[in-house]
């Protein structure tokens, strides 16, 4: 097969089981390029492909140097979806989100979805966030709630588990970094920038965790190492755990 990028529309990924079926299709597929990239599109995977053909070179291009260029981390493969997707493996995966401007490709966050036909959407800049808890966001840029804009020099994480009475979990995540500000007119204060964050962190995860079943930052593993009476008891049952799960986010970040 020649695909360099396969386009996934939300409607395939947010339907209980099709996801399933399309990965056992391509599984099946025998020639079939497992190493094209494969976005999604925020709404119709049309869009995408009618936005891309109006470049100056090939479809497949235009988003593989979009991707190449300013979103390396979403390099993500066919190959990478169906091993995240295998059922053994118990892993989110999070592709491009993409939607279609005027005669462009605009980058409207990331979509994060597992094999049980559970999604969720991420806007920019909550997305650039989740990004620190794989040490991925330098040189990316968020904007707070009144407009400020900043630049990542850097910024990374740590993840720990309390367990509580053997019943729960306490999920203790640190975060530390460096902003740079960008409105160099603009009045800053990192302590409201510390608590934008950990609010975008905390609800992000919670939504993700309890709304969705969606577990990004694999807790249910880490309790296999913590806890393995406790890891064996909520198998079949995480998002009871998680929606008991007690979580706390510390924020160390200074801005230039």
């Amino acid at each position: 097969s020649n695909t360099k990028t396969l386009v996934l529309g939300t409607g395939i990924i947010q339907q209980k089981g099709v996801m399933q079926q399309v990965t056992e299709y391509f599984k099946d597929f025998n020639g079939f390029n497992y190493r094209c990239y494969v976005v999604v599109s925020a709404k119709s995977p049309e869009d995408i492909v009618t936005a891309s053909a109006v470049q100056k070179v090939y479809r497949y291009e235009y988003i593989s140097e979009m991707l190449n260029n300013n979103y390396k981390e979403y390099d993500v493969t066919l190959a990478s979806v169906l091993g995240g997707l295998d059922g053994n493996a118990r892993k989110s995966i999070k592709c491009m989100l993409f939607e279609a401007g005027e005669g462009e490709l605009k980058n409207a966050g990331a979509c994060v979805f597992n094999e049980n036909g559970r999604y969720t959407i991420l806007d920019p800049d909550t997305d650039i966030l989740l990004d620190c808890m794989e040490g991925r966001t330098k040189g990316k840029v968020i904007s707070s709630e009144d407009g400020q804009l900043y630049s990542v020099k850097y910024m990374d994480n740590n993840v720990n588990l309390d367990i509580i009475n053997n019943e729960t979990i306490g999920v203790h995540i640190t975060v530390q970094g460096e902003l740079e500000a960008m409105n160099q007119d603009g009045a800053y204060n990192s302590e409201d920038i510390c608590e934008w964050i950990k609010y975008r962190l905390e609800s992000s995860l919670r939504s993700m965790l309890i709304d969705e079943g969606i577990d990004y930052i694999q807790l249910y593993n880490r309790l296999s190492v913590e806890d393995r009476v406790m890891w064996i008891r909520y198998n079949g049952k995480e998002r009871e755990l998680y929606r008991h799960a007690y979580f706390d986010v510390n924020c160390k970040v200074k801005i230039k």
